[in-house]
């Protein structure tokens, strides 16, 4: 579906008749696009605005105009399906037959269908982290991925997709998406499921087991007995999710102690570290701490010393916070063996 707006820029009398698309096309480079791709800050106006006054964000500043016609246009196979004029920017009846004639086992773009709210999601550039919340089959994922195409064509030069990760939490998914992108005319982005994270994160520490292995082993066992299963129901809880956070935080108080820290002759009490890692960071990871009270000494170095230290003088001072961590060092990494205190504590 193409769109088309005859749009009056203020100052002028004569409209100048704009086509929009879900990619731009020019005759060769240089000249005026012939159709404006979707993403362009001028496209926003079909989108956002009915007949009449109105503006687009350019380069320059703020661009004002008047609208004095919209109108949607759909060719198939080179043949003109229909023309609508519309002082909105799209009729329900229209909406209703590109929606049923999108039936797919993949997911198609929606530039044809795209509502005010979902442009607004689309093209918001003044969030850094943003959360689209809505009910099954709302139109989430269309946006999101409808929004990663906008971010790579305003920052096509900084950005590329193979620097875009999708999380999701089963891998069929990345199949059901892939139209969408190439559709925008961009490549398509990596994407791995939560299973492929935690299996490539446990691989080294335990033997991992799907969601679905575990789930056909609920079905199949013999007996409501069988403790296997009775470990997988209470793991799946919110008791065992509250008791091993309550188990963490006890963690937290009572896993490390300190011994005063000597960097370049200047010594630091077990009291001051102690609250570092109790107090200032403790927002942080329970390892990660260490890092930053590292950072933070070496901050205080420089500051007292009007001098800069080599990323090497860092290392080693994160190597002697953890050395000094008198248990620190023989927990990290070892998360299986305080993950087994837990269940050692419960059965006490």
């Amino acid at each position: 579906m193409i769109k088309r707006i005859d749009f009056v820029y203020q100052g002028e009398s004569e409209a100048e008749v704009l086509y929009i698309g879900p990619g731009g096309l020019r005759k060769r480079k240089g000249l005026e696009p012939l159709i404006y791709d979707w993403r362009a800050p001028i496209s926003g106006m079909y989108y956002d605005f009915d007949l009449g006054e109105t503006y687009y964000e350019a380069p320059m500043g703020k661009v004002f105009g008047e609208i004095k016609k919209k109108r949607q246009i759909k060719i198939r196979k080179g043949h003109l399906e229909y023309a609508l004029d519309s002082d909105f920017k799209i009729d329900d009846e229209i909406l209703q037959r590109e929606l049923s004639g999108n039936a797919s086992t993949k997911m198609r773009n929606i530039v044809a269908t795209i509502q005010k709210e979902q442009n607004a999601i689309v093209r918001d550039q003044t969030s850094p982290i943003m959360a689209a919340q809505g009910v099954a089959d709302s139109g989430k994922t269309s946006i999101a991925l409808h929004r990663i195409a906008f971010l790579l064509y305003q920052n096509r030069k900084s950005l590329h997709s193979s620097e875009i990760l999708i999380l999701s939490s089963k891998h069929v998914f990345s199949d059901y998406i892939s139209n969408v992108l190439p559709e925008l005319g961009e490549e398509n982005i990596l994407e791995v499921s939560f299973d492929e994270i935690a299996e490539h994160e446990l691989k080294e520490i335990c033997k991992f087991e799907t969601k679905y292995a575990q789930i056909e082993y609920q079905i199949n066992a013999k007996s409501e007995e069988d403790k296997r299963l009775q470990r997988i129901r209470f793991k799946n809880s919110f008791t065992f999710l509250k008791e091993l956070r309550d188990y963490v935080t006890n963690l937290e108080e009572h896993l490390l102690t300190f011994s005063p820290c000597t960097f370049r002759g200047n010594t630091i009490s077990a009291e001051k570290i102690q609250h570092l890692y109790r107090e200032t960071f403790s927002s942080e990871p329970l390892f990660g701490r260490l890092d930053k009270i590292a950072e933070r000494i070496a901050d205080i170095y420089e500051s007292d010393h009007n001098t800069r230290i080599s990323a090497t003088s860092h290392s080693e001072l994160a190597r002697t916070i953890w050395a000094i961590s008198t248990r620190g060092s023989k927990s990290r990494k070892k998360f299986p063996i305080l993950y087994r205190r837990y269940f050692v504590r419960k059965l006490q």
